[in-house]
């Protein structure tokens, strides 16, 4: 009996002890955190980066180098239009925005978070002509996916703050 108390109670001791090391290589890391953790400061650089690329890209209305930022299986989940899920139908989806006229678009990160695998950026955007007269602006969540080395685009939802709001 005593025996079986002295191992269980190593065990427990034991187990008390990964738990806390797991714990604490957690939050030296940036995750673990109750929120979600704010990305690494790596991450969220090559996250302000890749957004970089795509204003560039937008601006210079080119569907299928903004489609190359997402990842193979990425989604698109705009307000007012069924959800463009795919490479092929993620090009199809700006390529039709492109078509409508010039744009330029500025998306400001406000925060992110990470768990290693991957990362959640939150921000803001808004939509001008090539005059840079603004004409639509929103917020928007996307969830970044490492593929092929790179940071890429997973799940990308956004929407205006000038549609009517829901009754």
């Amino acid at each position: 009996m005593k025996k079986s108390s002295l191992i269980l109670s190593v065990a427990f001791f034991a187990l008390i002890s990964i738990s806390a090391i797991h714990a604490s290589a957690q939050t030296a890391v940036g995750i673990g955190e109750d929120k979600g953790a704010p990305a690494s400061f790596i991450d969220r650089k090559s996250v302000e980066k890749a957004e970089q690329l795509f204003m560039e890209l937008f601006k210079n209305g080119d569907s299928i180098g903004v489609a190359n930022g997402y990842t193979i299986d990425a989604k698109v989940m705009s307000a007012g239009s069924p959800a463009a899920n795919g490479h092929e139908n993620i090009i199809k989806f700006f390529g039709k925005i492109f078509r409508s006229g010039p744009k330029i678009i500025t998306v400001e990160t406000y925060d992110t978070w990470s768990d290693g695998d991957l990362v959640v950026e939150e921000g803001k955007w808004i939509m001008a002509g090539k005059d840079g007269k603004e004409y639509d602006h929103g917020k928007y969540l996307i969830l970044w996916k490492m593929e092929n080395g790179r940071w890429k685009k997973f799940r990308d939802c956004h929407n205006s703050d000038l549609y009517p709001p829901a009754n």
